[in-house]
Order: structure tokens, then C-alpha cells, then sequence
């Protein structure tokens, strides 16, 4: 069942028990996560499905969010790049690629829109986002406020729509 509905205007609003699952991306251009984040970057832009793991426990469903973080550092600025879940499937649909990724083989596959919305990293603290992600997770603290603000903002990203990323920062969300 889809945690996305339309509502009177047609706009597409998330409900407050959408699952969110986050997954931080390392700056080492050497990591696993930035290695195959860049493989989907490839795959995005050679018009493939852009996929990646579900939590460990793979409690991820159609319609929910899925979040690329970097994690602000000393030498980067940080953001979030939020998805739509389009749909689920096991772990049997995993990339060749990903199997360097010792531990990982049993998680779910997220098949993740293309299209996407940015937010700066001031804007996502702003939100009630976490400060420093490590592994993949679902997001449960202050849930309802990233909604309410994604949702705010659902009007500007079209992310079910037509639109291509939207990159909403401090200064302009």
C-alpha cells in the first residue's frame, strides 16, 4: 500500500506513517557506498533504474522515502537527495556490482525515482533531519517534521511529476 495519496488539488502528500530510509554516501572516492552511489549516478544517466539496499530489515515499502545523505564535514557542505520508493524486491535482484559489499546480500532492493529533491544540509537540520548518518536506517526521530516539511515543499519538487531535481536550501526554502 502506498504511503503517497492525492488529495482535492491532485497533489501528492505523504502520510505521516511513510517509512523513510536513509543511507549515508562516503566523500572517500575508495567506499563502497561512493563507488556504487556513482554507479547509479552511470545508471541515471544511461536512463537504467536507479536501485539501492533497504535497511537490514528490510521493512521498506512502495511508496516510502528513500534519502542519499552526505554528511556534512570539514571539507563538505553536505545534503540529501530524497527519492519516491517505486517498488521493492529481494535480494535476489541486487546488482552483480554490489557483492563486494560483504553483509549486505540479504537486504531488499529499493527501485528508487530518478527524479530527485536536494536539500542543502542547513535546510535538512532545519527539518529535524539527523546530523551525521552512518549505515542505512530508517529515520524515526522527528519523522512527522521532515514530512510536514517535505510535504510544505511538495508543491515546488513535483517529484511525481514532471519536474527534474528540485534543490530547495536555506535561502529559498
Amino acid at each position: 500500500m502506498s504511503t503517497i495519496k492525492a488529495n482535492q488539488e491532485n497533489k501528492h502528500v505523504l502520510q505521516d506513517s511513510t517509512r523513510i530510509v536513509i543511507s549515508p554516501i562516503n566523500q572517500n572516492s575508495t567506499s563502497n557506498s561512493y563507488i556504487d552511489y556513482n554507479e547509479q549516478l552511470e545508471r541515471m544517466a544511461n536512463n537504467k533504474q536507479l536501485m539501492w539496499d533497504d535497511t537490514k530489515f528490510n521493512k521498506q515499502i512502495k511508496g516510502g522515502l528513500f534519502i542519499f545523505c552526505k554528511n556534512r564535514t570539514k571539507l563538505y557542505n553536505g545534503s540529501v537527495h530524497i527519492h519516491i520508493v517505486e517498488e521493492v524486491y529481494p535480494p535476489s535482484e541486487r546488482l552483480p556490482t554490489w557483492s563486494n559489499n560483504v553483509g549486505q546480500g540479504d537486504r531488499n532492493v529499493l527501485f528508487i525515482s530518478t527524479k530527485s529533491v536536494e536539500y542543502d544540509w542547513d535546510k535538512w537540520i532545519n527539518m529535524g533531519g539527523p546530523k551525521k548518518v552512518q549505515g542505512t536506517a530508517h529515520i524515526i526521530k522527528n519523522k512527522k517534521n521532515i514530512i510536514d516539511h517535505i510535504n510544505n515543499d511538495m508543491e515546488l519538487m513535483k517529484i511525481g511529476g514532471d519536474s527534474e531535481l528540485m534543490k530547495i536550501g536555506g535561502d529559498s526554502g
